[in-house]
């Protein structure tokens, strides 16, 4: 944060606020976030997604690279450091369960990429610093976005990103036969009665359509 004070990416304002933050939050004694996982190198593949997204090697070409099957390579879940600070301590939790085992990948931004994100979010107040991480690293990696946010999901939209939302993620849930039709009709009925954001029309449609076919 101090390099993008320096290059005047924020302006000394901001950069004083997110010094008083860390003082209130107690970040300068322990690293942000909590995560106590093992961190997993993923900076070579990041290349491979970028290679990729430019066109310059195939997803083919760059799963062999990798090591990996292309299915592998085209399903791979990823988050952000930025993503991984705002949880609390039983997300992190499963969160770092998840990181240990490679079933979720965790991008860590370097100097370089922060001031990237800064530069996004400079230029879009209204959404955050972890909102900017999640689309610099999807557009890095030619990514489908996951999100349930309605405005992050316009600007993602608006500037050509792919992006899902939570009742697409059970579509291909069911689509892989990961979970049966009773069950994700009991999770989606759960979701609704948490999340008044979901669009009621598309979950009554798709708990009729799942109850109809059992």
């Amino acid at each position: 944060m101090r390099r993008a004070r320096d290059i005047d990416i924020i302006s000394a304002i901001k950069y004083q606020k997110f010094c008083i933050r860390v003082r209130k939050e107690g970040w300068e004694k322990l690293e942000t976030g909590k995560y106590n996982g093992e961190e997993k190198p993923v900076r070579d593949k990041n290349l491979l997604y970028r290679a990729i997204s430019e066109g310059i090697i195939s997803i083919s070409k760059a799963a062999s690279i990798a090591n990996v099957t292309v299915s592998e390579l085209e399903n791979e879940i990823h988050t952000t450091d930025f993503v991984l600070n705002e949880l609390n301590d039983l997300q992190i939790k499963i969160l770092e369960k998840c990181i240990n085992e490679s079933k979720i990948l965790l991008d860590k931004a370097d100097a370089d990429e922060l001031v990237e994100i800064i530069k996004l979010q400079s230029k879009k107040r209204t959404l955050s610093i972890t909102d900017m991480s999640v689309y610099y690293f999807a557009k890095e990696q030619n990514a489908l976005i996951l999100t349930g946010d309605k405005q992050f999901r316009n600007y993602a939209e608006n500037n050509k990103m792919r992006v899902r939302g939570i009742l697409w993620v059970l579509d291909e849930t069911l689509h892989r036969k990961l979970l049966n039709k009773i069950v994700l009709a009991d999770k989606l009925t759960k979701l609704m009665s948490t999340n008044k954001r979901l669009p009621a029309d598309a979950c009554k449609k798709r708990l009729m359509k799942w109850k109809d076919e059992n």
